[in-house]
Parts: C-alpha cells; structure tokens; sequence
C-alpha cells in the first residue's frame, strides 16, 4: 500500500502486522519478512520512480500535504491544529529561505552546507519514506536562511544594502592587549 492511494511515498506498517509468525527465532522470522518484502517490492517495481518521488516530496511538504498531517494525525497521534499551523509557517519559511539563498548568492557566499542538509535528506526519504518530522533538519537551514532575508530586506528597507563579500573588509586582529588601536 505504500506504492499507492492514500499511502503513496509514506509507510503502512498495517501491513507488517499481518504477516504471520514462522517457528523459530528473530533470524528466521527476519528472513521470511525479507521475502515477503522483496516479493512485495518486485511485484511494483514500474511504481519505484513515483514512490522514489512521492517520498521527499512528502516530507518537504510539496505532495498531498494536508493528507500527510490527517495520516501523521491518526498514525503518530499528532495534534492536527499546530501541525497545520506548523505547515503554514514552514511554507513562509521556505519563502523567505528561497530570497536569503538568492541573496547570499549575490553576495558570492557559499551555499553549500545548506544544500549538502537538503540532499541527505532527500537521499534519506528515498531510501525509507517521507515524513515530515524527518525535515527537522532542514528546518534550521530555512531559519538561517530566512534570517537573511529579513537582514537584507530591513537593509534594503533602511536604503542601505548589504556589501558584497569580496567588497568587505577583514576585521582587524586585536593587539595583544585585547583591544584594538585607536
């Protein structure tokens, strides 16, 4: 069920509940786990890009994202208001994240570590499946990247911008003293 419907790039461990026990221990019950999966898995093999898709597309918010919040809902006993409101603030987030990127590439600054979180993740919900708890991570790429924005908009605001990295200064090193020259 995970391969479509409702389920599509998340997990339905129902499904792990009606498999019945085998005699013998954790390694046989494993193994015959493991075939039943496999059989499962090779059986919806033309369905495998979809759900490679629909996987990080859950977890960042951009495939059926309120289906997501009523499954995370019934399945994790989430409170469905805050994660609403929560869906809606990470949307403003991902907004103002995209302008304080754009931003910092103007400025010649790296954009790397932000983009490094963004594909382990997206790597991550391929390989098991998208939930959106599993995007914390990302989340504080979105803060720091929307602090940015605010910094350049208020700057932009006040008529004043930003220099350039290239253009800045280094600061001076404090003298042994600990504090500069005058």
């Amino acid at each position: 069920p995970a391969y479509r419907d409702g389920y599509l790039g998340s997990g339905d461990f129902h499904c792990v509940n009606r498999i019945q026990a085998v005699p013998g221990d954790e390694s046989v019950q494993d193994a015959y786990e493991r075939r039943i999966a496999l059989k499962y898995l090779n059986g919806h093999l033309g369905r495998l890009p979809v759900v490679l898709a629909a996987r990080p597309a859950r977890e960042f918010g951009v495939f059926a994202p309120l289906a997501q919040l009523r499954l995370e809902s019934t399945v994790n006993q989430r409170p469905l208001l805050p994660a609403a409101i929560g869906l809606g603030v990470y949307y403003v987030l991902v907004i103002l994240a995209v302008y304080g990127a754009l931003t910092l590439r103007r400025r010649h600054l790296p954009l790397v570590p932000f983009v490094g979180i963004f594909v382990e993740l997206v790597v991550t919900a391929m390989a098991t499946f998208g939930q959106t708890r599993y995007r914390a991570p990302f989340e504080v790429v979105l803060v720091v990247l929307a602090a940015v924005a605010i910094d350049a908009l208020v700057a932009r605001g006040r008529g004043s911008s930003a220099p350039n990295a290239k253009d800045r200064e280094a600061p001076e090193a404090p003298s042994r003293s600990g504090l500069n020259p005058v």
